[in-house]
């Protein structure tokens, strides 16, 4: 697990001046801390009990808070608001806060290049860990926690912390001040130090990454850092990122390097001797190698409770999820769409023996019980916005079907109108006495019309479109808009099973449902050919 360079120490109280003041156990809606309220960061620490990190998306001022689930998160509740500071608009893909949970009261936050911080009571104060260096990463064994972070001296070099001496700082979990520090050494990793902490074996034994740019070095210490020597590392042109071990004799190390749009390449290594050998068991690069079919994307790592799965959180173009149930060899993708076109930060969260909660940033959750098959959870429920309700058809609010826009066609080409890329205008008018709202991305689901019978996946967001607008519509003809894109079935002729859809459903959060009919449409029933933007002002 990362965690992110912090300075100095104090105590908070968890609301802050820029947050809004939420009572603790307010039920979570996606108005509750602003519009466009969304969840982030889950930490399921078991079946009963899990925590997350919510924020509104809209283009305002906002805050981070925690939030609370009982039932996996099917609902939530506010606990208080964290000490990471507000933000103006959409904070941005890498400033994702992430939050780890030790026992149901004794938690960590932090955000990329910030602080951190530990609560003891639920979030209601936290607590800044003192005497830390920069771009700190940890771990966790029993009581014990250890850091691992660079000490630049000054200000940090124009090439980042990589030659700047590296600590290993040890806490009693919950604990603020260190109960010890000690030098970690520069082994065998010639482009710099940089370490970062990959696990820890016992409350003295854990193993550190060290060096960077795809010249790294393992490092072991078997008494809290007093004395070190250097591991076998198979990852001889990739970055070591994560260790796992799945047992006392089965280690496996995940090796990348980027070679563009979080593509590269992927290694698997395992060993059954403590780092002695190492085999290599899943490969994956740009240039076409397969082995165990592993992705070429940038992966995050998490085991099942009982040690017989592995997840994978896709932070590629294509996002998504794999998972393996042989120990690393082969690799499944599981069947989900994160309807987020070109990816989006991702994080699982396990629990019981074989549960797990995937996030998706600006996307869905899903759940799974079994770590093979995969449940899309609802959207937070709407709640109201300074008295106005979001808009539904039973509140008055109608959808119509503007005139398609054909895309560019090849020259000289005749449009046939059943096998062309067509965008599609739906307009909102609210038709009541009174004013409402709608908001965000909504989901797109085609289907065969009247049956309502489903036809093809869901929609995905359209590129660079992410959070959407919160739009008001004012009673008696308010209107807004979202452009639906559904593309040509022949763009896809090799991997497409071709259906007709005659209408699809737009949904915002529940209960705003929006049945659409549609002039018959070709598009692929197993591959998603339908994307959408967000809600906007007008037609």
């Amino acid at each position: 697990m990362l965690g992110i360079g912090v300075f100095g120490g104090g105590v908070v109280q968890a609301a802050t001046t820029s947050a809004p003041s939420v009572a603790r156990g307010t039920p979570l809606t996606d108005t509750t801390l602003g519009p466009g309220t969304e969840i982030i960061a889950v930490d399921e620490i078991s079946p009963a009990l899990g925590y997350a990190v919510a924020y509104p998306t809209d283009r305002g001022r906002g805050s981070f808070f925690l939030v609370r689930t009982t039932n996996l998160g099917t609902n939530w509740t506010v606990q208080s608001a964290l000490p990471l500071g507000s933000f103006r608009g959409p904070y941005g893909v890498g400033a994702v806060p992430m939050i780890q949970f030790v026992t149901p009261k004794i938690g960590y936050a932090w955000v990329q290049n910030g602080k951190l911080w530990v609560t003891t009571d639920v979030g209601a104060t936290w607590s800044q860990l003192s005497r830390l260096g920069i771009q700190p990463s940890f771990v966790i064994s029993g009581a014990t926690m250890f850091v691992a972070s660079d000490d630049c001296k000054g200000t940090i070099p124009s090439n980042g912390p990589a030659q700047c001496p590296s600590t290993l700082t040890q806490f009693r979990v919950g604990m603020t001040r260190p109960m010890h520090t000690a030098t970690i050494p520069e082994l065998g990793a010639p482009e710099g130090r940089a370490a970062t902490v990959l696990v820890a074996l016992s409350s003295s034994r854990l193993i550190v990454a060290e060096g960077v740019g795809g010249r790294t070095s393992l490092l072991e210490t078997m008494n809290a850092g007093a004395s070190w020597k250097l591991l076998n590392n198979p990852c001889h042109a990739t970055d070591a990122t994560q260790l796992l071990t799945l047992s006392t004799d089965q280690w496996l190390l995940y090796c990348f390097t980027g070679g563009g749009m979080t593509q590269g390449t992927s290694e698997l290594w395992v060993s059954h001797n403590g780092s002695g050998s190492w085999s290599l068991v899943a490969l994956a690069n740009q240039s076409g190698r397969d082995m165990g079919h592993i992705r070429d994307v940038f992966a995050t790592f998490s085991v099942s409770g009982n040690g017989r799965i592995l997840f994978g959180a896709l932070g590629g173009a294509g996002g998504g999820l794999e998972y393996s149930t042989d120990g690393g060899r082969s690799w499944t993708s599981a069947n989900l769409s994160t309807a987020v076109f070109g990816g989006a930060p991702e994080y699982v969260s396990t629990f019981g023996a074989t549960g797990a909660i995937l996030d998706v940033q600006g996307g869905a959750q899903f759940r799974t019980i079994n770590g093979l098959s995969w449940h899309k959870l609802a959207p937070l429920p709407a709640g109201r916005y300074h008295g106005d309700a979001i808009c539904t058809r039973a509140q008055g609010t109608v959808a119509a079907l503007g005139r398609p826009t054909p895309s560019p066609t090849v020259s000289g080409a005749t449009p046939n109108p059943l096998n062309v890329s067509l965008r599609y205008p739906v307009v909102f008018t609210n038709r009541s006495d009174v004013a409402c709202y709608l908001n965000g991305i909504p989901s797109v689901q085609p289907n065969a019309g009247p049956s309502h019978s489903l036809v093809g996946p869901a929609s995905t967001q359209t590129a660079g479109n992410y959070p959407g607008a919160f739009v008001i519509l004012r009673a008696h003809g308010g209107v807004a808009n979202v452009s639906v894109v559904i593309e040509r079935a022949s763009d896809l002729t090799q991997h497409c099973t071709v259906r007709t859809a005659r209408g699809f459903v737009v949904r915002f959060s529940p209960p705003s449902t929006f049945q659409v009919a549609l002039r018959a449409r070709a598009l692929c029933a197993n591959a998603s050919t339908v994307s959408v933007n967000g809600v906007a002002a007008g037609v």
